[in-house]
C-alpha cells in the first residue's frame, strides 16, 4: 500500500506540472468544473504528499501506516470535486491538445497519456475499499492490527459510500451533457470550426439563436428541445 501511495503521488504531480499548469500558461478558459478538478488536483497532491510524510515519520509497519489513513481518510471527500469535473476537463484538454501545436508537442515530447493519467485519482480513490479489506483478509485473526484495520476498513467504507451518493446527485445532468456534446460536434459540423464545449454549456441562449441559422432548419427545434 505504501509503494502504491509513493506511485500514485509521483502521477499527481505528473498531472499537476505536465497537463493542468502548461494548459493554464496558455490560457486555457476553464468552466467551474474544470477549475474545480484544477483546484482539486493540487488538494490531491498536498493531502497524498502528507500521507507519505507521516507514514514514513510514524514506521511504514502496519501499525504506521493503518493509523496515518485513518486519520486522513475522511478529508478524502475533497475527491468529489475532482470526480465531478474528470469527463469536462478530458474533453477540455483533448481540445487544447487539438489547437495547440506547443500543447500537443509538450504531451508527445512527456510521453504521458492524457486519458490514462486523467482517470488515475478516480481509479486510486476508489481503490482504498478493496486494498483495506484485502489486507484484513490476509491478517492472522489473533493478530493485535486486527481491530485498527477494521476501523480503517469502516472508514474506507464509508468513504466509498459517501462519494457514490454525491456522484449519483451528479447524475441528472449527465444526459444534459450529453446533448452538449451532440451539439457542439453538430455546430462544428456546420460552422466548420471547433466550438468549445463549456462555452455551448454556458450560453444556451446563443446557441439557439446558432442552431437557427443553421442551413439544416428543420432540425432547430428538436435540437432546441
Amino acid at each position: 500500500i505504501y509503494n502504491t501511495e509513493l506511485v500514485y503521488l509521483a502521477q499527481l504531480e505528473v498531472i499537476q506540472t505536465v497537463l493542468l499548469r502548461p494548459a493554464e500558461a496558455l490560457g486555457v478558459r476553464c468552466s467551474p468544473a474544470v477549475r474545480g478538478f484544477v483546484d482539486g488536483i493540487a488538494r490531491l497532491v498536498r493531502l497524498h504528499a502528507d500521507i507519505v510524510r507521516t507514514i514514513e515519520l510514524e514506521g511504514e509497519d502496519g501499525g504506521g501506516l493503518l493509523m496515518s489513513y485513518r486519520r486522513v481518510l475522511p478529508f478524502m471527500k475533497i475527491y468529489m470535486p475532482v470526480m465531478a469535473g474528470h469527463a469536462e476537463t478530458e474533453l477540455c484538454l483533448q481540445e487544447l491538445a487539438a489547437q495547440s501545436l506547443h500543447y500537443a508537442a509538450l504531451l508527445r515530447d512527456s510521453q504521458v497519456s492524457l486519458c490514462t493519467l486523467l482517470i488515475r485519482p478516480l481509479q486510486r480513490v476508489s481503490k482504498y475499499n478493496v486494498l483495506f479489506r484485502r489486507l484484513l483478509r490476509h491478517t492472522d485473526p489473533a493478530s493485535g492490527t486486527v481491530p485498527l484495520i477494521s476501523a480503517v476498513c469502516e472508514g474506507a467504507h464509508e468513504l466509498a459510500v459517501y462519494l457514490s451518493g454525491q456522484t449519483d446527485r451528479e447524475a441528472d445532468s449527465r444526459p444534459q451533457h450529453t446533448l452538449y456534446r451532440a451539439l457542439a460536434q453538430h455546430l462544428e459540423l456546420e460552422a466548420g470550426h471547433a466550438t468549445p464545449f463549456h462555452l455551448i454549456r454556458e450560453d444556451t441562449a446563443s446557441l439557439c439563436a446558432v442552431l437557427r441559422s443553421t442551413r439544416e432548419q428543420k432540425k432547430a427545434p428538436m435540437l432546441q428541445r
